[in-house]
């Protein structure tokens, strides 16, 4: 089993602002999440249309 040491910093502030990234990476992941899942739907949909 993998073991990983996190070291936590007593700065309020920094901790926030570590807070702030990791919510700017998850907006980040989810739009592109959504920008993958429109562009499937779009192929899908010219697929469907070339045997029309």
């Amino acid at each position: 089993m993998l073991k990983i040491e996190l070291k936590f910093t007593p700065d309020v502030a920094e901790q926030q602002k570590i807070s702030q990234l990791f919510e700017t990476f998850d907006s980040l992941i989810f739009a592109y999440e959504q920008k993958v899942e429109y562009l499937k739907n779009l192929k899908n949909s010219f697929i469907a249309k070339m045997f029309i």
